[in-house]
């Protein structure tokens, strides 16, 4: 009840799904990560992370594994683990950095076998049966984009007051602490009577959730971000505009056609975009994606003029 409460109906609903098919399929990978996020600290995801490992042994249950000792060249942490969970988990760095780190995670929820290399041995492949929680105290935590599909994100927006009063005030931290300890009636709650509506669910795409598409919006580089609204403001550089510049004024014209070589270099001039990180690749990648394809599907007309 207190975890219904504190990630809401439809969230925990997923969960605790996740949960009871930890428990009746021991050894099954399923193939997307749950991500909780609160920047209030102290709502209790660790104790969570005790539960489930309360619950499934402690011997298959790593409650407290940072990105880098996941992705650390002789790692073997999740050899032999059911699951893992990534505690305050954040991505740092430009765009390109975030992107090279969110890359690295990937394998590691989605791939079926692993190649681990142990130190002073050599490296052996693994089967990938290792199932990930991860935890963070950062809303922008993961590089997400809008083909992400790997994980099922919910936010903690419950405030500290409200928290404390639950925990501490009504008692219910009392009674997880004296449930991790003897875990028999929760393990019997997930194992009989939480009902599986879709085992398929948990080998194709995680639900979609409102905080999923917010991690998505928080992860675009401010090149994006820009571009994004003046597309839909129809601002510069989807507009005309007129510099003037040592009494001079020179006129930039759009005329609902991309052509690079012209809005690029005019484009990087201007004072909108002073100090953003941007590169050619970037705005060809938005651009491919953003544009209107001509009527044979293609994205690119070469016009022959005389």
């Amino acid at each position: 009840d207190y975890y219904k409460w504190l990630v809401g109906d439809k969230a925990w609903e997923v969960i605790e799904q996740v949960i009871s098919y930890w428990i009746v399929c021991p050894g099954v990978k399923i193939m997307w990560a749950i991500v909780m996020i609160s920047k209030t600290e102290g709502a209790g995801k660790q104790l969570l992370a005790l539960l489930i490992s309360s619950i499934l042994g402690d011997k298959n249950v790593k409650t407290n594994v940072s990105f880098d000792m996941l992705v650390e060249k002789h790692s073997t942490i999740l050899e032999g683990k059911q699951v893992i969970v990534l505690n305050e988990v954040v991505m740092l760095g430009t765009g390109s950095e975030r992107k090279l780190l969110a890359n690295k995670l990937k394998p590691y929820i989605s791939d079926p076998t692993l190649i681990i290399n142990p130190k002073n041995k050599p490296m052996i492949e693994i089967p990938n049966l290792c199932n990930f929680f991860v935890f963070s105290n950062e809303e922008n935590a993961l590089h997400l984009t809008k083909d992400t599909r790997r994980y099922f994100v919910c936010n903690i927006k419950r405030t500290e007051k409200e928290i404390l009063q639950k925990l501490e005030d009504e008692g219910i931290k009392k009674e997880i602490l004296k449930t991790i300890k003897d875990p028999g009636a929760l393990k019997h709650y997930f194992e009989k009577e939480v009902k599986i509506e879709n085992k398929e669910v948990f080998f194709s795409s995680a639900p979609k959730t409102e905080a999923l598409k917010e991690m998505i919006d928080r992860s675009r580089g401010e090149l994006e971000k820009i571009l994004n609204t003046a597309k839909e403001q129809e601002s510069f550089p989807f507009c005309g505009k007129i510099y003037h510049e040592r009494g001079e004024s020179t006129q930039y014209g759009y005329s609902g056609l991309v052509i690079r070589d012209e809005m690029y270099p005019k484009m990087i001039r201007d004072p909108l975009f002073k100090g953003v990180f941007k590169t050619l690749t970037l705005f060809e990648e938005w651009v491919k994606e953003n544009c209107t394809p001509w009527p044979n599907g293609k994205l690119t007309k070469q016009i022959v003029m005389k």
